[in-house]
């Protein structure tokens, strides 16, 4: 209750007195306040290749606010949910200054690894054998060569799969602060082939989406996205019954989606409270 009045030195002791006549015990709070503190600044050492901007966005405090010690706490728990840094190296602490009255506040990162190549290959009774693999980044940059195209926060994925059956190429980006923005934009490209779907024909899938999101009010954030495929039925067999025979060609399918998403998990990994939900509605 103190922390978040930014009353960072209260103390409080509890004294207990029992009482011999009646064998209960009385409580005493003795509290001291100490002063109400203001941010001064915000220190930020350890992070080799994410950008600083990085890290203050997903800080909840700001210089010239009071010094709320609860949320120094979220703030923490933003930056470790971000995974751009190693398990449990993620600090906030108060630094003394010599104005009365203010303090810094200092972040402590040690950068960790986000970016993945996973490679593998399988079999299935359906598929057949299959090959996959995929390049993620977390951390990426799209206009930082020097450093590995990595520090600015954006997401990337790009994935290939192929198989007996099926093959499919997708490619994921997005830039969850647009212009500095409390405002995501992405998109997704994929071509996916596939004779699995039914003996008689063969199915190509070419298409992508875009999509945008943003906080609407509180935890609640709403996701506005369009997205358009091309399907094209291909070598169908001449045992094929006749509306799938009919069915050769190339169609359009052009789709609009609305997604509400309420997410208090405390943390992305390892949760030990909280909860999340989607409400998903597609027209198409």
């Amino acid at each position: 209750f103190y922390g978040k009045g930014g009353y960072l030195d209260t103390r409080v002791r509890l004294v207990r007195k029992p009482n011999l006549e009646t064998g209960a015990i009385d409580v005493d709070f003795d509290i001291t306040e100490g002063e109400k503190i203001t941010l001064e600044s915000i220190k930020i050492e350890g992070n080799d290749k994410t950008k600083s901007i990085v890290i203050l966005r997903e800080l909840v405090l700001a210089p010239g606010q009071v010094f709320d010690s609860v949320r120094m706490k979220i703030s923490k728990m933003r930056l470790e949910n971000t995974r751009f840094f190693e398990d449990g190296t993620v600090d906030l602490d108060s630094e003394e200054t010599t104005i009365p009255g203010r303090r810094n506040l200092k972040v402590k990162v040690v950068e960790g690894r986000t970016g993945n190549l996973t490679f593998g290959a399988g079999y299935s009774s359906l598929e057949k054998a299959v090959f996959y693999a995929e390049l993620s980044q977390s951390n990426f940059d799209l206009f930082n060569r020097r450093s590995a195209f990595q520090g600015d926060g954006q997401k990337f994925r790009l994935r290939f799969q192929i198989g007996s059956q099926s093959n499919e190429l997708s490619l994921n980006f997005e830039e969850p602060w647009l212009l500095e923005k409390q405002l995501a934009l992405g998109f997704e490209l994929h071509r996916i082939t596939s004779d699995y779907t039914s003996s008689y024909y063969e199915q190509i899938t070419t298409g992508g989406s875009i999509y945008t999101r943003k906080r609407l009010f509180e935890l609640f954030e709403g996701e506005l996205s369009y997205g358009y495929d091309q399907i094209n039925y291909t070598d169908i067999s001449p045992s094929a019954p006749s509306f799938i025979q009919n069915m050769e060609g190339t169609y359009g399918v052009s789709k609009v989606g609305f997604t509400l998403l309420r997410d208090t998990r405390d943390k992305i990994v390892n949760t030990t409270r909280g909860n999340r939900l989607e409400l998903i509605t597609d027209f198409a």
